[in-house]
């Protein structure tokens, strides 16, 4: 099935939809589904007074949405629109901490991944730059691309490694994760490496900066102490540690470093997040799309086994920030998931996300 066919598969059950909504008649679901639907909506940078005005006319006329009140409708879709319009970092922010919020109750995460879809091709549009903000809020949902015609044009599934440099190691493609426990059964000490070549320009030098968030079941950090950073260098139980800021980024191998003891690592703490941003990007004029073969390894530091690896290959341009990649409780065990989800507000932006005080 194509994406277009997807799409009217939902207009056509806009009954089946208000049904299942009637389930979830609370604010945090209208709030996700009312951002992802304005996050689509200014892909592209841009809305024009007449497209506010035709996309807030679907909303409220819309069948599935029904469960809601105009005015609640009218309300939600003005506070996020004007929330990113006067400040496009932090409320893009609190619009993904929004949809965030519904990623660990699977059925209103599916349905509101449906809804906001619908609405962003209600007006017969989904070009390519809404479908890159769709697979945005799908990662944070926490859903299987494919389940929405949202696949990348690569296959995301695991494959092995035929490199001579990574003959042992499981490399990722976008959206794919690997169980490590089950990979590395012994694995305890953990080696994170990141790397990056910034692609020659007659600008400013480069500065890229590893981070790491160590966040709670709802995403946020427990407190400060949690984002790990070059000016922070260790988590208050030591279970991660910042090995230092390289200024330049030069040179082959590993740019920057973090260990982790994964038996240290708190229980209440569910995911860690690996993140790369580019320091002083506004006042450079530098973006992700002026840095090359960036990726992400995992290596076991008791036998020197790199385990998974995940190489960024697709092209970004306004992005300044960087999931490269997440370390996550499921099920006893811990996995490696591949994000590669760019954002273009910088590290304060995904400082306000993941609940750090800026």
């Amino acid at each position: 099935m194509s994406i277009q066919d997807f799409i009217g598969t939902l207009q056509q059950k806009a009954t089946e939809l208000k049904n299942e909504a009637l389930k979830f008649k609370n604010k945090e679901f209208l709030n996700a589904a009312i951002s992802g639907s304005v996050l689509i909506a200014m892909a592209d940078g841009v809305v024009s007074s007449e497209e506010k005005k035709k996309m807030l006319r679907f909303i409220e006329n819309y069948e599935a949405l029904s469960v809601f009140s105009s005015s609640e409708l009218i309300v939600a879709f003005q506070d996020t629109l004007h929330q990113i319009e006067f400040d496009q970092d932090i409320g893009e922010a609190k619009a993904y901490a929004a949809i965030y919020k519904m990623r660990h109750n699977e059925s209103a995460a599916r349905l509101i991944m449906r809804l906001i879809i619908a609405i962003a091709a209600a007006d017969g549009y989904f070009d390519d730059s809404e479908k890159h903000v769709a697979r945005k809020i799908a990662r944070e949902l926490d859903l299987n691309l494919a389940d929405f015609e949202l696949s990348e044009p690569i296959d995301s599934k695991t494959r092995p490694s035929t490199t001579k440099e990574h003959p042992m190691a499981i490399s990722l493609n976008k959206g794919g994760n690997v169980n490590l426990s089950k990979e590395a059964p012994s694995l305890e000490n953990i080696l994170v490496g990141l790397g990056w070549d910034a692609r020659a320009t007659d600008g400013l030098a480069f500065d890229l900066d590893a981070s790491l968030f160590m966040v709670k079941e709802n995403g946020k950090v427990p407190n400060d102490a949690y984002f790990i950073f070059y000016n922070q260098s260790t988590s208050p139980e030591s279970s991660v540690e910042h090995t230092g800021d390289n200024l330049s980024g030069s040179g082959d191998g590993d740019d920057e470093t973090m260990h982790i003891t994964l038996s240290k690592v708190p229980a209440e703490i569910q995911r860690l997040v690996i993140v790369v941003t580019i320091h002083d990007a506004d006042v450079r004029h530098q973006n992700f799309g002026q840095v090359a073969n960036a990726f992400v390894r995992i290596v076991n530091r008791d036998n020197q086994q790199e385990v998974v690896r995940f190489d960024l290959s697709e092209d970004y341009s306004t992005e300044t920030a960087m999931i490269f990649g997440e370390i996550y409780r499921h099920s006893g065990d811990w996995k490696f998931k591949a994000v590669g989800q760019g954002y273009a507000g910088g590290l304060r932006a995904l400082a306000l996300q993941h609940g750090v005080n800026v």
